[in-house]
């Protein structure tokens, strides 16, 4: 599975639980902070690396079809406990590759992560938002969907929006909702709903 954060080595850069839907946010800004707190720090969870209650997972509708239900972790990128959930992490520091933005960026990236299995190339969904504070609507960074051919989707300048409903200390749970058109600079595009209750794994520290 072609992935952003295998595109971002040098950051070992590694995207969900119910319905809902978002209103966009045209403005193309950062996200708009809700009441919340973000935490970096937080309790090691259960032994054996299974993310210890945590149960994460994606539903994911693509071009209005039958919701895709994803389960699993995605092959490679950061995950320390080695948990085999889907999962979700802030990553701080560290300036964005071209392919990425090419940008540097004061505040944290969320980075959510989806897939149908651990393997590589297997569908799934991969986001990352900019300068994320806590809860809130973000609309800048990247969604990138693999199908189930392992075909990647999903460029900077694509339209996103993302709401995080909840983004819960570590060995908590990261909730919310996202839609977005991902293609691949052409006029081929997919339309993208979904929400996520993914576990929130140790931060990324990047120098």
């Amino acid at each position: 599975m072609k992935r952003f954060h295998g595109t971002i080595a040098s950051l070992s850069l590694l995207l969900a639980a119910c319905g809902g839907k978002v209103e966009v946010d045209s403005s193309g800004a950062g996200g708009s902070t809700a009441t919340g707190s973000t935490s970096t720090t937080g309790s090691t969870l259960g032994a054996g690396g299974t993310g210890g209650a945590c149960e994460g997972h994606v539903e994911l509708t693509v071009d209005n079809g039958a919701p895709h239900h994803l389960t699993s972790r995605c092959s490679g990128g950061w995950n320390p406990q080695m948990w085999p959930q889907p999962l979700g992490y802030l990553i701080e520091g560290g300036i964005v590759p071209p392919v990425d933005g090419g940008v540097a960026l004061g505040g944290a990236r969320l980075a959510i992560f989806g897939c149908a299995s651990a393997a590589p190339q297997t569908e799934g969904v991969e986001l990352l938002a900019y300068d994320v504070t806590g809860p809130g609507s973000y609309t800048v960074g990247l969604v990138r969907y693999t199908d189930a051919g392992g075909l990647a989707w999903g460029i900077m300048s694509d339209p996103f929006v993302l709401d995080v409903a909840k983004l819960g200390a570590v060995g908590d749970s990261i909730e919310g909702t996202v839609e977005a058109t991902v293609s691949q600079g052409g006029n081929a595009a997919h339309g993208l709903a979904g929400s996520f209750h993914v576990c929130r794994a140790p931060d990324e520290v990047v120098p």
